[in-house]
């Protein structure tokens, strides 16, 4: 274990050092800037956790089996774009979960801020989709999770916006190809959004990566078995690095899916003598949250965990007219990607906030975590299984510097930096204007149950009785 936390010292000591890369903020003007004429891609992947690509942090767990990134000479790859762009190696997101993460997205808001609270909720914000629209920009999108059905608020404003899960998921570049098609080769401005599923849970992988796992075929990481390892993780812990792995070639199935979209979305961009995709389009490659992997609890999925291996994301913003490269260590979040783009606006943020519904909070800044449960639920967020606790401290503090992961809490020794940390979500918290969520009825209970979530996020959770403390009780000593 030291010489693992060795290798993460000297790991953010070496991003320190990189992030003397310029990065693409104000300098630029954003693409909405006066004679841009440059295309936006979107390309996510859902449940990706950034610690397990091979140019983020060193891994808690074993190291991957796989090439799960691809190789950085292979084109439109993961890994390959990684050396094409700006890597943020501290890029954070409001929630653990799709939805929320994703409105936050493309709102610039909190989920308390713009409804969509949870996965059965509806976004009731405008979007920056409206203003690519204004300026000319045809939008299409393509989705592999039934989270984002058209009802849940995210398709407003899209040209043309579906569902391609599961069995079809594979469908889903080709698909957006075709809906873009035309505005390729016409030479329009276009913005494509595509989000694969992979590797949400079950971890059940395409068989060429399963096959190069050499495991037995009864090892199997479907729900079932995940929350089993919630339930008893002493007497699951045997499969632990079985499952770990299934989800690496999870990785390495999104990968394809992801490289071979972009591949053809170059070819179209060359066959109507354009030149190639970058020659024409700013990339970004991103996710909505990572994923536990059992961490603490035997817990191995994202929806009740505010820790960095859920709710730190990886971003990566392709953009050669500007020839930036490199890692950027500067803390940012997610939801003001679009604002930087657009408008070019400083993307440094100084706290990330995330948090579950209007109950479970964490509020980080360049190097602290705090973890604030204000009620002091035992049982922790109402999320599947729900027989089994996963428990926040009243408040939890983290070191990200020795301490990546957010593993060893040091509140305790440390009562001025809660009360800081403490005062700022105070303050972020009444600073923003909530709205009551507005639930939708547009995924029964066998898809929310595949997906994870529980069947009645809202119950019991009223923005009336909950947030966080307020000033007076963050004077830690006075506890």
């Amino acid at each position: 274990m030291q010489m693992l936390r060795l290798h993460l010292i000297i790991s953010v000591l070496a991003l320190t050092v990189w992030a003397c890369a310029p990065s693409p903020s104000a300098s630029q003007g954003g693409l909405l800037a006066a004679g841009e004429q440059r295309d936006l891609i979107l390309v996510s992947i859902d449940t990706l956790r950034a610690s397990r690509l091979p140019f983020y942090n060193p891994t808690l767990h074993q190291a991957p089996k796989l090439e799960l990134a691809g190789s950085p000479d292979d084109p439109f790859s993961i890994a390959w774009l990684a050396n094409q762009g700006v890597v943020y190696d501290s890029a954070f997101t409001t929630s653990g979960k799709t939805l929320p993460s994703l409105a936050s997205f493309f709102t610039g808001l909190a989920p308390l801020e713009h409804g969509a609270v949870s996965n059965m909720t509806r976004l009731q914000a405008d979007t920056y989709i409206t203003s690519l629209k204004d300026v000319g920009f045809s939008c299409h999108a393509r989705v592999a999770n039934r989270s984002l059905h058209k009802f849940c608020g995210l398709a407003n404003g899209f040209d043309s916006y579906a569902v391609r899960a599961k069995e079809r998921e594979h469908e889903l570049g080709d698909d957006l190809l075709k809906a873009a098609h035309n505005d390729i080769v016409e030479g329009g401005r276009v913005m494509l959004w595509a989000h694969f599923m992979a590797p949400h849970q079950p971890y059940e992988p395409l068989p060429e990566y399963r096959d190069q796992l050499s495991l037995p075929v009864n090892v199997i990481a479907g729900n079932d078995q995940l929350k089993a390892a919630h339930r008893s993780p002493q007497t699951e812990q045997e499969n632990f690095g079985a499952y770990r792995d299934l989800y690496d070639a999870e990785i390495a199935t999104a990968n394809q899916y992801l490289q071979d979209f972009l591949v053809n979305l170059d070819a179209k961009y060359r066959a109507a003598n354009r030149g190639g995709l970058l020659d024409n389009a700013v990339v970004v490659f991103f996710s909505d949250h990572g994923e536990e992997l059992a961490d603490r609890n035997g817990y191995f999925l994202h929806a009740k965990s505010l820790y960095s291996s859920v709710v730190r994301v990886p971003l990566i913003v392709i953009d050669k007219q500007s020839g930036t490269s490199g890692h950027i260590s500067q803390l940012v979040d997610l939801s003001q990607t679009m604002e930087m783009l657009l408008h070019g606006n400083d993307f440094a943020a100084d706290t990330v906030v995330s948090a579950w519904h209007n109950d479970y909070f964490a509020i980080r800044d360049a190097r602290y975590t705090l973890v604030h449960n204000p009620q002091q639920n035992a049982q922790g967020p109402l999320e599947p299984p729900e027989d089994v606790a996963y428990f926040y401290s009243a408040v939890e503090l983290y070191d990200r510097l020795s301490d990546p992961f957010e593993i060893d809490n040091i509140a305790d020794a440390n009562p001025q930096i809660v009360s800081r940390l403490g005062g700022q979500l105070y303050r972020w918290y009444q600073s923003k204007e909530q709205v009551d969520g507005d639930a939708s009825t547009h995924l029964d209970e066998q898809a929310l149950s595949e997906l994870g979530y529980t069947t009645d996020p809202t119950d019991e959770h009223s923005l009336d009785d909950v947030g966080p403390w307020s000033l007076d009780k963050y004077s830690y000593n006075d506890r």
